[in-house]
């Protein structure tokens, strides 16, 4: 679970496979897992930065993240993906 909130795919991504490695007894092989998020707030809402955070680089992933999503959305949602599927198209069809 998060400290903080976050509106990145790639740290709900990372959480997400961090909390499946932890209670997963890897008995079996995974074909698929799917991910839902909860208690959604809007991203104007002011938060409460403690002393202790990386606000600033959580602030740049932010902003990384909406220049993507304005990419994709004005050339496609394949114009900008991680490298490692630069290859597997096939993975993306």
């Amino acid at each position: 679970m998060l400290d903080y909130p976050t509106q990145s795919p790639l740290i709900i991504a990372q959480t997400a496979y961090e909390l499946f490695c932890q209670n997963y007894n890897w008995d079996n092989p995974v074909r698929a897992l799917t991910v839902a998020a909860d208690r959604l707030q809007d991203e104007y809402i002011p938060e409460q930065l403690d002393i202790f955070d990386h606000y600033v680089q959580r602030d740049k992933r932010n902003r990384v993240d909406k220049a993507i999503d304005e990419i994709r959305n004005r050339f496609g949602i394949n114009t900008i993906r991680p490298g490692c599927f630069v290859n597997a198209d096939l993975c993306l069809a």
